[in-house]
């Protein structure tokens, strides 16, 4: 635009330098290309400012300089002496209209920035509700008697949470796949979930071991509750949302209701607590979807973004799953739409938020704030707004643990600056810098472990941020680890993980007689389902299923009434599982005759 511009004088265009000194300018791309793919990532992000000179007048376009010389007020009016910045457009000149667009956006940004009054000082206690002592608040009522691991699940995995699972499956496998042979019903579905919880403590390279003879992969209680035929029907069968009345334009319309469904009940039986913290977790998944994110330098680095809202240890109060950058969002930004979302749904409570410095800023901070609702987060520093903080590479040659804080008067926020390891920056409407605390660090200069100062606000920060990654942890410990194709099991086999680990640290907390890790927890539900389920309706004939497990052994070996009979169709001998024409009139299975008393229990 600037070469084409015949009329210009001279101009100039300028770069921000990346924020953190330490990151390399080296480009991307070989110097000969010459085009925009060998600048380097921090470039590409960096606000930029082009300055060209016209016989009338000066023209800006960018960012920079107006960040930098924000007025103290909303008004955006120009010195009477100071030339008017007009940025000269022709008709068919798309560059030139392109960037007058984006001129007169950051314009319409820079007015909404709201007038902010810095000066040095702490944030005075007791200035909001959310610093006021938490109120009493009295238990559930659920939660004032002991409940066992399988009543504790079904809390989010309720009756009507299973019915609907069941509704779904057998509308799919009639109407969508055309088997009308198959049916499901609550207890197939329950029997179901406890295969999958079982393969996250028992994995096998491949789900149909659990139902092989050979005795270093089979498993008696899988194969005994449901058969393999059956299992591998709800796996394909097993549906979330009816395909005919699904919302296009929703990417996750497959998944949708039932992720609102168990949102429900998770907040329904969340333990009110006041700290609670907001962070995203990732669900791995290897596939292809639009939805699909790669995050570098995490523990999973594939798959789909949640954004999740949870107390100190690790229970999830709400879940959203991120979709992707197609969204639109309001004047807080992503960061501070996914913050109202989550927190829309809490009762009326005085709660303390605590995030990282993706969700953190002023205008979201004075929205909570209006809200009663107290927050803590990391903050970056090109959303800091002018705030007169010591330059970052003076105040990095500071001792270790100084802190430089400064204080909004107009809306109650701090920002407090402290060296640690690297430069901490910090914003809150309801902490304090002081009373300085003391934490420990290594000095490598002393050889041992000093203790530095540490201001209020990141040893709260500290002690109530990280619940998310709790929830990660627990959850990841024992994942279900059977997977098929489908692009939405991974959400699926996620939240099944996720209310599991909700209901046991609501017994962790209120059931206090028989203290159970999370795996026995886990398995205390598998085999209660799968006992339950151990003598369903099954094919009689079926080789890969163990008829042991067809006659209840109360009637094998009650001794009354067994009597040898011949069949009219071969059957397999239960005892030695050779082919047979003879039967027990009373069991309905097949027995050679001298099978018969060895399988009835008769010496």
């Amino acid at each position: 635009m600037l070469e084409e511009d015949e009329e210009m004088m001279s101009a100039t265009v300028y770069i921000t330098p990346p924020g953190d000194g330490t990151v390399s300018d080296g480009d991307s791309g070989e110097e000969d290309e010459g085009t925009f793919q060998n600048l380097h990532h921090q470039q590409l992000l960096a606000e930029a400012e082009a300055v060209s000179q016209h016989p009338d007048g000066k023209v800006v376009v960018g960012d920079v300089e107006e960040s930098l010389t924000a007025p103290d007020t909303e008004s955006d009016s120009e010195p009477e002496d100071q030339p008017q910045q007009v940025l000269p457009t022709e008709e068919g000149d798309a560059p030139r209209q392109i960037l007058a667009a984006r001129y007169v956006r950051n314009r319409v940004r820079h007015q909404q920035l709201a007038a902010r009054n810095w000066r040095q000082q702490d944030l005075p206690r007791n200035s909001l509700p959310a610093q006021q002592p938490w109120p009493h608040i009295t238990s559930p009522a659920f939660l004032n008697q002991e409940h066992s691991p399988v009543e504790l699940f079904e809390f989010f995995f309720d009756e009507e949470v299973i019915a609907y699972l069941v509704d779904q499956t057998n509308l799919y496998a009639s109407r969508d796949m055309g088997d009308h042979n198959f049916t499901t019903n609550n207890q197939d579905m329950k029997t179901f979930l406890a295969i999958l919880l079982l393969s996250g403590y028992s994995a096998l390279p491949r789900r149909r071991m659990y139902w092989e003879k050979s005795c270093d992969v089979r498993n008696e209680a899988v194969s005994s509750a449901m058969s393999r035929k059956r299992f591998e029907d709800h796996f394909r069968y097993l549906h979330l949302n009816d395909n005919a009345c699904i919302n296009r334009s929703d990417k996750l319309a497959k998944i949708r209701n039932f992720l609102v469904m168990i949102n429900e009940r998770c907040l329904v039986y969340f333990p009110v607590s006041r700290n609670l913290s907001i962070d995203e977790s990732m669900i791995p998944y290897y596939g292809h979807h639009s939805s699909k994110q790669f995050i570098r330098g995490k523990p999973i680095r594939f798959g789909f973004k949640l954004w999740c809202l949870a107390d100190p240890l690790g229970y999830i109060v709400q879940f959203e799953p991120y979709v992707g950058a197609a969204e639109r969002y309001g004047s807080l930004g992503l960061g501070g739409s996914v913050v109202m979302d989550l927190i829309a749904e809490l009762p009326e409570h005085p709660f303390h938020l605590t995030f990282d410095n993706f969700f953190t800023s002023f205008p979201l901070l004075t929205e909570l704030a209006a809200k009663d609702i107290g927050a803590t987060g990391t903050i970056r520093q090109n959303r800091l707004q002018q705030c007169p903080l010591q330059d970052a590479a003076a105040f990095g040659k500071r001792p270790r643990g100084s802190t430089d804080y400064c204080l909004d008067t107009t809306n109650n926020i701090l920002v407090v600056q402290w060296n640690d390891n690297s430069i901490v920056r910090m914003a809150s409407n309801c902490d304090s810098a002081f009373p300085l605390g003391q934490t420990r660090r290594w000095s490598r200069q002393q050889g041992k472990h000093v203790l530095i100062d540490q201001p209020d606000i990141n040893r709260q920060y500290n002690a109530t941020m990280g619940g998310v990654d709790r929830a990660d942890q627990n959850i990841n410990k024992y994942r279900i680890s059977m997977r098929t194709k489908k692009w939405w099991w991974p959400f699926f086999a996620h939240t099944v993980e996720m209310a599991l680990q909700n209901a046991w640290l609501l017994y962790r907390k209120y059931n206090a007689s028989e203290p159970l890790d999370l795996l026995a927890f886990r398995r205390k539900i598998v085999q209660e389902y799968l006992q339950v389920g151990t003598l369903p309706c099954l094919p009689r004939d079926h080789p890969a299923i163990s008829q042991f497990s067809l006659v209840s052994n109360k009637t094998r070996l009650d001794q009354k009434g067994h009597f040898s009979g011949d069949s009219a169709v071969q059957k397999r001998c239960a005892q030695c599982r050779r082919n047979t024409k003879k039967i027990c009139l009373k069991c309905g299975i097949g027995l050679h005759l001298h099978c018969f008393n060895l399988y009835h229990g008769v010496s």
